[in-house]
């Protein structure tokens, strides 16, 4: 695809309009590079048979649009992924390789949509969680801790595709590890305060449907060319995992926000652990529960102080076993 593209971009000035090429033609798919003149708008376009349903393809998010057009010639849709800022043109590449990717590897064309669907859905949902500027610092932190929680699981001896599939946090439900009825939620902070945490809304901490729901909260030091990286953590989970446990663990990075070609921005932040501490989220543990919210009032978000609750605390060996379902 990029020889593709960067060969249609090398040609001599030409007028306005679409200009394509065939890619991948021993595939048997029809599957076309193409540069849109003069906005140099990047392209990638398959055909398939107007028999087969093309449905939920079309959108417009951002970065990209997907685009569909009947060509009565020889009765077939054309599904276009299109470059819409430029700016987003790396990532759109890292995009269009793995859409053809998926394509290319379908038993037929009816496969080959659908894989398309399943793929334009994943980086739809990358692209309303990051962009050509990568994680917001909050979210870098964020995501640091709830792989800080992923790694312990893995060095507890919980199975890679167990713990894998329990993490929630990039599909933003409303609590970060979910097994069954069990839940923990992962607060990081770096501030000077141990124990104030901000909570996002009045579900985060609602055990009504958890039973137990613990909350972890993590303490680090941010350093500057110190510590370890988000990247670094990255790189430590992925060579623990093999398999499907590793595609679905890039899978959810990505769904995270995170992809490898923003490493440069991240690399230079590192963290060291201050203190991490485990909370029971029962009774009086101080929280906001949607049943305790006024007739029209949601989206709430507010502070927890945590000093004085140290008789919620628990330690971590008992947290992780009550979580993965058996007794310490």
């Amino acid at each position: 695809l990029r020889n593709a593209w960067t060969a249609l971009e090398s040609e001599p000035d030409q007028l306005t309009g679409l200009y394509e090429r065939r890619v991948f033609a021993n595939s048997g798919f029809a599957v076309f590079a193409g540069l849109l003149r003069p906005d140099r708008k990047l392209r990638l376009s398959v055909g398939v048979p107007a028999s087969i349903s093309t449905d939920g393809l079309e959108r417009e998010t951002k970065g990209f649009r997907v685009l569909r057009q009947y060509l009565a010639s020889d009765r077939s849709t054309r599904v276009t992924l299109e470059l819409v800022t430029t700016s987003f043109r790396e990532l759109f590449e890292v995009m269009a390789e793995d859409v053809a990717g998926r394509i290319l590897v379908a038993p037929d064309e009816s496969s080959a949509v659908a894989a398309m669907r399943e793929r334009l859905n994943h980086w739809e949902r990358f692209m309303s969680a990051s962009g050509p500027g990568g994680l917001s610092r909050e979210k870098q932190i964020g995501l640091y801790g709830e792989l800080t929680f992923l790694k312990t699981m893995l060095r507890t001896g919980i199975p890679a595709a167990m713990a894998v599939t329990w993490w929630h946090g990039p599909a933003s439900e409303n609590q970060d590890f979910q097994a069954g009825s069990r839940a923990v939620e992962v607060k990081t902070t770096t501030g000077n305060s141990a124990t104030a945490v901000r909570i996002s809304n009045e579900l985060q901490l609602d055990d009504t449907d958890c039973q137990p729901l613990y909350l972890l909260h993590l303490w680090l030091k941010e350093m500057e060319g110190a510590g370890t990286s988000l990247p670094q953590l990255v790189d430590e989970l992925t060579a623990q995992l093999a398999g499907a446990a590793r595609q679905e663990f890039a899978d959810r990075l990505v769904a995270a926000g995170y992809h490898e070609v923003h490493r440069p921005l991240y690399e230079n932040t590192g963290y060291a652990e201050r203190e991490r501490r485990y909370y029971t989220v029962e009774g009086t543990f101080p929280r906001i529960r949607r049943a305790d919210l006024c007739r029209g009032v949601s989206r709430v978000e507010y502070l927890i102080d945590l000093a004085g609750f140290e008789d919620f605390t628990r330690d971590e060996p008992t947290v992780l076993a009550s979580f993965a379902g058996h007794s310490a």
